[in-house]
């Protein structure tokens, strides 16, 4: 397996999108593997009530709530739609999810017409402060961001009210094709950390950078149609991240696992056996580290 430790306090978090453009938790715990919790629990709301791509998870209790926020773009007629705003959702139990907020960032982009891609949590035990950042790009024959037409901003939560964010400012050097899969604070070296597309940490010494790349785990042709990665922290160096194949519903998760903080990376090696009828779209895998956070967590999933 590929966890950290043989602990069955460890429980890791993972949202992601399905085939049909909605909302899919799962769960991993050392002893269980991955299990499912629900499949397409939470379709959307607010400008948007169909779609929700990229989920990220807060990893920690905030207002009593577990927390997601995510890419409004619908991919429609092969084509996303632009739109300059990310979703905001809350729930008590991880599996029933109510719109909160389309969270507006125009006053960053400007006019004309843009994508907003990926918005992405801080992970940070030592700021209470929620923490976003995301990808704005403007469009381009292969939709996607590219080289030279897009940008990664920092945006954040105006006290507790989750409908007022600050304006976005840019991070320094996340340009081009860096989509942030996940965003966090290493507690040792005081170090930020982003991870883009293609699953790779950068570092910085300040949180709006200048970040730098660090390393590229070697990822291997596992199959068809890649769509999402993610880097996450376990504590102590150690990274684990992860990249889906969309072969066929019930995807091959390729992972990787760094004991180095990014220096050096194992194998790829496929964890299979999903099988959820589903495309596992741009998994987010949160490592559940919280006290009050697992232990919310350990109730609804009914675990010791």
């Amino acid at each position: 397996m590929f966890y950290r430790k043989n602990t069955q306090t460890i429980i890791y978090l993972c949202p992601f999108m399905g085939s049909t453009e909605k909302l899919c938790m799962t769960y991993a715990r050392a002893d269980l593997g991955l299990k499912l919790m629900g499949l397409d629990v939470y379709g959307g709301g607010g400008s948007n009530a169909f779609t929700v791509r990229d989920p990220s998870l807060k990893p920690t209790l905030w207002l009593g709530k577990f927390w997601i926020a995510y890419t409004q773009s619908t991919f429609n007629g092969g084509a996303f739609t632009p739109g300059k705003t990310f979703g905001l959702a809350s729930s008590t139990d991880l599996l029933n999810w109510t719109w909160v907020a389309d969270i507006d960032v125009s006053s960053a982009v400007g006019a004309g017409t843009y994508y907003t891609w990926q918005p992405c949590w801080l992970l940070d035990d030592n700021d209470d402060t929620p923490r976003v950042c995301f990808v704005s790009s403007v469009p381009n024959s292969g939709q996607l961001p590219g080289a030279d037409d897009s940008q990664t901003y920092e945006t954040h939560c105006l006290g507790s009210d989750p409908t007022q964010w600050s304006t976005p400012v840019p991070m320094a050097n996340l340009l081009g094709a860096f989509i942030p899969q996940n965003w966090w604070r290493d507690s040792v070296t005081g170090k930020y950390n982003a991870e883009g597309f293609g699953a790779s940490p950068w570092k910085s010494d300040a949180m709006l950078g200048p970040y730098s790349q660090v390393s590229v785990p070697g990822w291997t042709t596992l199959g068809a149609g890649t769509d999402g990665f993610s880097v996450s922290p376990e504590g102590e160096g150690n990274l684990l991240a992860f990249q889906n194949v969309n072969s066929s519903p019930g995807d091959i998760l390729p992972f990787s696992r760094s004991l180095d903080s990014g220096a050096t990376w194992s194998v790829v090696t496929p964890l299979g056996g999903t099988n959820f009828q589903h495309y596992i779209a741009n998994p987010s895998l949160r490592l559940m580290r919280d006290p009050s956070t697992l232990a919310a967590v350990k109730g609804i999933l009914g675990l010791a």
